[in-house]
């Protein structure tokens, strides 16, 4: 019989609130695999960092007996737990004055760690040959990287980011992308993160929680969500005179509609449709000149979070 692996963290019927009237977590359950990189998404408000914060040890609360870390409840391993993971939680604080790699050292020895781990951890990051440089004179896109070091100095089996690409320009984002799946591939280490870019999760991620008002809506792979009934797909279909051609489809899609005078908006189960669409149509004459399906993160995240507001 195979044995299925522990998740790396698990939270059971989650919830928290700083005045009772005001709820921010409402019974939310989450499990993140061993070697995944788990997207935590939701809307700003929606709760990500008060439950990062939670999984961190940050906030505690009388339901944390709910979090498990590495198999144990968080009440009990901690703080041993902290050797064996990173975080990076809001904005990380910096040292402007001392270089790259002072830096490190010195957050080494308040944590009780050996000041050689912070050449490798700047080297993991790409900033080895800036390790010199004061941090003042860094761009924001190294000092996210120098951050994302100071997370990795243990040599941690788990890294929790929130927002880590906040602020960067589109280079600086595709850099940030391709370090997590480097860290994720290389080393096995597996990555929490919290984002609201959805274009850049959909790249990186292999695991999706949506959070929602302080509730799980979604949880599962990338193929789970693609799969799923709440993940439907819009098609829209580019044509002259898009009015006339709606009575071809209106009884096999009742919810057709017209968004303008050249293209007509209907919601498709899977992408096998849309063949049988568009060869329905020109058979009828209908002059197609385009048909784009929408079935990314992007749409799937909008349906599941306004279905539920």
């Amino acid at each position: 019989m195979t044995s299925v692996a522990q998740p790396v963290i698990a939270a059971r019927n989650l919830s928290f609130a700083f005045h009772p009237s005001r709820p921010i977590l409402s019974n939310i359950s989450l499990e993140v695999p061993p070697g995944s990189i788990y997207g935590f998404l939701g809307p700003n408000g929606a709760g990500k960092t008060t439950t990062m914060r939670l999984l961190t040890g940050l906030l505690r609360h009388p339901n944390n007996s709910g979090i498990s870390l590495f198999g144990q409840s968080i009440d009990e391993c901690l703080p041993q737990a902290f050797h064996r993971m990173g975080s990076l939680i809001e904005t990380p604080s910096l040292y402007l004055h001392l270089s790259g790699l002072d830096n490190l050292r010195l957050l080494a020895r308040l944590r009780g760690l050996q000041e050689r781990m912070a050449e490798p951890a700047l080297k993991w990051v790409g900033l080895e040959r800036d390790g010199q440089r004061r941090v003042k004179q860094y761009s924001l896109g190294m000092k996210q990287r120098l951050a994302i070091a100071m997370a990795l100095l243990s040599e941690p089996e788990l890294l929790l980011l929130d927002e880590p690409v906040n602020g960067l320009d589109p280079a600086g984002m595709v850099e940030m992308r391709e370090l997590m799946k480097t860290l994720n591939r290389e080393k096995g280490i597996t990555i929490f993160i919290s984002s609201h870019l959805l274009n850049e999760v959909e790249k990186m991620c292999t695991h999706i929680g949506i959070i929602h008002r302080g509730g799980m809506q979604f949880e599962g792979t990338m193929q789970q969500l693609a799969a799923s009934s709440l993940a439907e797909k819009k098609l829209t279909i580019s044509l002259m005179e898009a009015w006339r051609w709606m009575e071809v489809l209106a009884a096999e899609y009742p919810g057709i509609q017209a968004v303008d005078a050249e293209k007509l908006a209907l919601t498709v189960k899977d992408k096998s449709e849309v063949t049988a669409i568009n060869r329905k149509l020109v058979l009828a004459g209908a002059p197609v000149y385009e048909l784009k399906l929408h079935d990314g993160l992007e749409e799937w995240f909008m349906q599941i979070t306004q279905t539920n507001s």
